[in-house]
């Protein structure tokens, strides 16, 4: 694998692990489970990579679009949508609108995925969740604390710490 998370979304290794599924809910549930797509994730949470990071790579992407041709990077910008997916910010669900938005027929998933991202983020699923940040915090990272609503009562809410080894299964109720 690649060192540079996001470029490893353009190695020949990534498109032949990722190439064969044919529907976008079997590429989303795919790449959620792939190590590049959970090493962007981690990059996020840890402040290794950023938002801005993930924008001028998707612009770089975006440079090989043609008409009328495959775009050979739908692949890797599936790969960026799943892994903001789970980054709640204004950038992420921007990103993901507007890829979402794109319907071309050269870009078979992307657009596809990116719309499946949106779906599981405005669906309870996910969008139960609410990320904030913490930079003071004295410790060698920033402590990603996660909020889940209770009902429709926005005073109501518990609190989970996202651990290192970051599972939706296992978050653990922080003491506040």
């Amino acid at each position: 694998m690649v060192n540079n998370p996001l470029e490893s979304l353009r190695s020949g290794e990534f498109d032949a692990r990722m190439h064969w599924a044919s529907t976008p809910e079997a590429l989303f549930a795919l790449l959620s489970k792939s190590e590049e797509v959970r090493a962007l994730r981690d990059g996020l949470r840890q402040g290794t990579l950023h938002e801005q990071d993930a924008g001028e790579f998707a612009s770089q992407l975006m440079r090989a679009f043609q008409r009328g041709v495959l775009f050979p990077h739908d692949l890797a910008l599936c790969g960026l949508a799943v892994a903001l997916s789970q980054w709640h910010t204004e950038f992420a669900r921007e990103f993901l609108r507007s890829v979402a938005g794109l319907r071309l027929a050269e870009m078979r998933m992307s657009w596809r995925v990116a719309k499946i991202a949106l779906e599981k983020r405005e669906s309870g699923s996910q969008s139960e969740y609410r990320s904030f940040r913490s930079d003071s915090i004295s410790a060698p990272r920033a402590a990603f604390v996660v909020f889940h609503l209770v009902g429709d009562a926005p005073d109501k809410h518990r609190c989970h710490v996202l651990p290192d080894s970051y599972d939706a299964t296992e978050l653990e109720p922080c003491r506040v």
